[in-house]
C-alpha cells in the first residue's frame, strides 16, 4: 500500500509585543519657571529719580516755589563785555544761562554778557544749589557808547561783603543823586514774604534813608533816597519758604562833584 504523505504543521508566526513608547517626565525647568512666575510678577518695578545733572533744567518750578529776585538793569556798550557779580556759587551747583534775544546780547558758560547789537534783551541766571533755586534776571540795554553812569565796581572782594547763607548772593552797584530816590524792587514775592535790611558800617546810615515799598499790604522792595555825598553798604535779606535770600548793595550818593580820581582812591582804600 502506498506510504502516507507526511503533513507538516505550519510553524506558528511569532507574535512580537510592541515595545512601549517611553514616557518622559516634563522638563524640570518648566516647573521652575512656572513656580517662579507668580513670585516675579509680585516684585515691584524700580523707579529712578532724575540725576542731579537734569534737576532744575528739565523740571519746571511751581509758582509758589519760584525764588524772589531783584529787578535790575544794566547798560552795556556794543562789543563790550559785562560780568554780573555773584558770590558763593558752589562747584556742584547747576547753572543755566539764557538770553531772550541773542542778536542783542549773549551770555557764555562763564556768565559773561556781551553786547552784540543796539537794543534791549533779558538775561536770566537759573541756579540750583543745596536743593534750592536761586534766580537772577537782568535787563540789558546795549548802547553805542558808554554813558557817565555805567561804571561797574567790583564789590565782591570787599571785607564787608562776606557770604551770609548757603545760597549764592548778588553783589550790586548802584548810583543815586543827592536828594533823589531809587527803587530796589523784587519779583516773585509771596504775600507772606519778609524783607529786612541792615547797614554794614556806621557811615552808611548817614548817607541814605530807606523805606519799604508796600502795596496791598505786601512788601515789594526798598526805596533809597540819597541824603549826602558818600558810600552806602547795604545788606538786604528776603525770607521766603523758610529760605533766606541775600543781596549786597554798594550805593554811591552823588552830589555832582565826584571825580573819577576820587572814586578810584576810595575804592582802592576800601577794596
Amino acid at each position: 500500500s502506498p506510504s502516507p504523505t507526511p503533513t507538516v504543521s505550519p510553524s506558528p508566526t511569532p507574535t512580537v509585543s510592541p515595545s512601549p513608547t517611553p514616557t518622559l517626565s516634563p522638563n524640570p525647568t518648566v516647573d521652575i519657571i512656572q513656580t517662579l512666575s507668580p513670585i516675579v510678577s509680585q516684585i515691584p518695578s524700580l523707579t529712578f529719580s532724575p540725576s542731579p545733572s537734569t534737576i532744575g533744567v528739565k523740571e519746571s518750578i511751581l509758582p509758589n516755589q519760584a525764588p524772589p529776585y531783584l529787578e535790575i538793569s544794566k547798560n552795556v556798550v556794543k562789543g563790550k563785555k559785562y560780568n554780573l557779580l555773584i558770590n558763593g556759587i558752589s562747584k556742584d551747583a547747576i547753572i543755566k544761562y539764557k538770553s531772550s534775544n541773542k542778536k542783542i546780547a549773549t551770555i557764555n558758560k562763564k556768565g559773561l554778557i556781551k553786547g552784540k547789537k543796539i537794543g534791549k534783551a533779558n538775561i536770566s541766571y537759573n541756579i540750583l544749589q543745596n536743593g534750592t533755586y536761586y534766580n537772577i534776571k537782568v535787563k540789558i540795554n546795549v548802547q553805542k557808547k558808554k554813558s557817565k553812569n555805567d561804571d561797574n565796581y567790583n564789590i565782591k572782594k570787599k571785607k564787608l561783603f562776606t557770604l551770609d547763607g548757603e545760597l549764592p548772593e548778588l553783589n550790586y552797584y548802584k548810583k543815586v543823586k543827592k536828594g533823589k530816590s531809587i527803587k530796589l524792587k523784587y519779583d516773585s514775592l509771596l504775600q507772606n514774604s519778609k524783607i529786612a535790611y541792615s547797614f554794614l558800617d556806621k557811615k552808611s546810615k548817614k548817607n541814605v534813608s530807606v523805606k519799604k515799598i508796600i502795596k496791598n499790604k505786601k512788601v515789594l522792595g526798598l526805596k533809597l533816597k540819597g541824603k549826602r555825598k558818600g558810600w552806602v553798604f547795604l545788606k538786604i535779606r528776603v525770607k521766603q519758604n523758610n529760605k533766606n535770600y541775600f543781596t549786597k548793595v554798594l550805593l554811591r550818593v552823588d552830589n555832582g562833584h565826584w571825580t573819577r580820581k576820587e572814586i578810584k582812591k576810595y575804592l582802592k582804600k576800601n577794596t
